[in-house]
């Protein structure tokens, strides 16, 4: 999986869990003013949001193993120290464009590898202020890092899907 992959699957992954927030709000809100026939209708919307996270998930998972694979592979040749905090910077300004009124190529090459997002785009993969960015904000790069995806967000995702796998049981939504 190539790294436009990689962020519009979890471009993809975002929109599906702002889905099934979203379903889930307006369940409560249908249950709240007694209208059963549209809490029915929220929960099956609830159900096949869950499901969706739930493929992106593993998508992600498969993706993850994949990448550090390989990134342990790749970090010998990897010269870390050559680029500097300013370049590491402007790469990533270059990347983002100017938002939220001119995204860059990159990243409208990624938004067009999905199809279907429910969100407007923008609100997913953008801070309102793109400035506020970690990395715009870091006065040193990290040290070279052993693996790109750490266990602790893997395991999180792993307890979030093993949750949703339960709730979406017959007869729990």
């Amino acid at each position: 999986m190539g790294l436009e992959r990689l962020a519009a699957t979890h471009l993809i992954l975002a929109d599906a869990l702002d889905a099934l927030v979203t379903s889930l709000e307006r369940r409560r809100g249908a249950l709240a003013a007694g209208h059963i026939p549209a809490a029915s209708s929220q929960a099956a919307a609830a159900r096949q949001n869950g499901h969706a996270v739930l493929a992106e998930h593993s998508a992600l998972a498969t993706a993850a193993a994949v990448l550090n694979d390989a990134w342990t592979r790749t970090i010998p040749t990897v010269r870390w120290g050559s680029v500097s905090l300013s370049q590491a910077q402007s790469y990533l300004g270059s990347a983002l464009g100017d938002l939220p009124n001119a995204p860059s190529a990159e990243l409208l090459r990624v938004v067009g590898l999905v199809d279907g997002l429910t969100q407007p785009w923008l609100d997913i993969v953008t801070n309102p202020d793109p400035r506020t960015h970690p990395l715009l904000r870091a006065t040193a790069l990290p040290a070279l890092p052993t693996r790109l995806f750490d266990p602790a967000f893997l395991h999180a995702w792993d307890a979030l899907a093993e949750s949703l796998a339960r709730l979406f049981t017959a007869g729990n939504a």
